[in-house]
C-alpha cells in the first residue's frame, strides 16, 4: 500500500460553522449549561491555585502540619 499524497485531504475537508450546529440542538439550555458549567469550572480551579500562595504571603500561613491533623 502507497503512502496518500501529502495534502490530498487538506483540499476536501471545510470545517462547518458552529452557530448552525448549535442552532440545530433541540436542547438551547443544553449549551447555555455547558457554558455555565466550563465558566464555573474555570474560575473554580483559578481560585483553587490562588487562595493558598495568598494566605501565606498576606497572613504568613504554612501547610506544614496541616496534612493529616
Amino acid at each position: 500500500m502507497s503512502e496518500p499524497k501529502r495534502g490530498a485531504m487538506a483540499e476536501t475537508f471545510t470545517p462547518e460553522p458552529i452557530g448552525p450546529t448549535l442552532q440545530f440542538s433541540p436542547r438551547k439550555d443544553l449549551c447555555d449549561r455547558a457554558g455555565r458549567i466550563c465558566l464555573t469550572t474555570y474560575t473554580n480551579y483559578a481560585t483553587a491555585a490562588w487562595i493558598p500562595p495568598f494566605l501565606a504571603r498576606v497572613h504568613h500561613l504554612s501547610s506544614v502540619g496541616l496534612v493529616g491533623a
